[in-house]
């Protein structure tokens, strides 16, 4: 048991989440911040690491991406700091934690004199030059625009009624059906080609930025600037996220925390879980069933894993979407923030988010919500998804002058995946 003015505690766990305390502490804006206290481990092992964070013992602020030093192993009394700026905070929780999300950590923790201590006014940061280009983006600019004979492309704005339109125009065109089922169930909906500006508005950064950590806000902030982007051909895209039972038809397993056999079983109960939107996957994984769902029907794919070394290749089959086809699905000719109004009440009617965390927080099983205009379901919350691009911080400000056609961060190496 632990008791609020507690000299020290212990701390132990052997699931497969973090384990914390935590207080709410009162800020004042525009001030940075000393964050203090010893900690002393014992036996504390990380036994599965899937996420590139802070996941031994630390103090951190809520979310852990403002942390201490992170404490493994069998370690004496060890003084840990975290400077921080509260920004236009006025409250935060301060955590002892040990372990992470979806990390499996055993051992103890002990915590003692923990401070927190005003330093004076955050200092003021200059503005960030222009960031510089980078080498691997590629946009079609040889691109002279749709044949004669092709249906009007689909430019946005358009309501649902046109988004249908165009889909039904477009299908008729190549001959195709608007939607189909492959050989293990997934549907698929044909996305026609067309325009839209993608990113946040000045707005929706503001708006965003005064709600975000300063983890996410690094990569918010490289939402913007709007810029024009065409996309030249027609796709299809799945009409849901992957589900548990079609990654365990493909690949033969489940990795997923919330299924039957998973950490998180206890939370579903005892739920039929097929239907859920399979998770705890790499972008290594998800290209790999990409590739395997391919062979399966008979498309030649465009993908090849080699341990965690992957290729591109040229093939007709599965693949995931670029970022610039995903964001055109998932606004379907909408220019709000979501794709039903921009409110985060509207959000709810289309979108499921499981934050605040809580001991029964879970997915949910895909297409309880309701499609957007083009027919595609949890295109919001759920579970993130996976598109074929790098992510870099300087994609969209080498766009902000141009129209960017087929735009795609082509992915290599070790950067970041969209």
């Amino acid at each position: 048991d632990v008791h609020e003015g507690q000299k020290a505690a212990v701390l132990r766990t052997d699931v497969d989440d973090d384990l914390r305390m935590e207080q709410s502490v009162k800020l004042q804006p525009g001030t940075r911040y000393l964050l203090s206290g010893w900690i002393k481990t014992k036996n504390v092992v990380i036994q599965k690491f899937e996420q590139n964070v802070n996941v031994g013992a630390s103090l951190s602020l809520w979310g852990g991406y403002e942390h201490t030093q992170s404490i493994t192993g069998t370690q004496d009394w060890t003084y840990v700091t975290l400077i921080f700026d509260s920004r236009d905070r006025t409250e935060v929780p301060v955590l002892t934690r040990l372990g992470y999300w979806f990390c499996l950590v055993t051992g103890e923790a002990w915590y003692d004199d923990l401070c927190l201590i005003p330093l004076g006014p955050s200092p003021v940061r200059p503005t960030p030059s222009a960031p510089t280009a980078t080498s691997n983006l590629v946009t079609n600019k040889d691109w002279k625009g749709w044949s004669k004979d092709a249906p009007a492309p689909a430019i946005a704005p358009f309501d649902a009624a046109q988004a249908k339109q165009h889909q039904e125009a477009w299908a008729k065109h190549l001959g195709v059906p608007v939607e189909y089922t492959n050989s293990i169930g997934m549907k698929f909906r044909l996305i026609p080609p067309g325009e839209y500006l993608r990113g946040c508005s000045p707005e929706e950064l503001s708006a965003g930025l005064k709600v975000t950590d300063p983890y996410w806000a690094q990569f918010l902030r490289t939402s913007g600037p709007q810029h024009k982007v065409i996309l030249t051909q027609p796709f299809y895209l799945g009409v849901y996220e992957v589900t548990q039972e079609s990654y365990s038809q493909v690949m033969g397993n489940n990795p997923a925390h919330f299924s039957p056999t998973g950490p998180g079983r206890g939370v579903i109960a005892d739920k039929e879980t097929g239907k859920f939107p399979v998770e705890r996957v790499s972008w290594n994984d998800a290209v790999d069933f990409c590739a395997r769902l391919s062979v399966r029907e008979k498309l030649k794919p465009p993908y090849s894993r080699t341990s965690e070394v992957v290729t591109l290749l040229a093939g007709n089959g599965y693949r995931l979407p670029t970022e610039g086809e995903w964001e055109f699905a998932c606004r379907a000719g909408t220019t709000t923030t979501f794709w039903n109004g921009n409110s985060v009440d509207q959000y709810s009617q289309v979108g499921r988010n499981y934050f605040p965390r809580t001991p029964t927080s879970r997915t949910h099983a895909v297409g309880e919500l309701k499609p957007n205009p083009f027919g595609l379901f949890d295109v919001y919350g759920n579970v993130w998804e996976y598109a074929q691009d790098n992510w870099t911080a300087t994609t969209y400000s080498q766009l902000a002058n141009g129209v960017a056609v087929d735009p795609v961060m082509l992915p290599s190496g070790n950067i970041p995946r969209v």
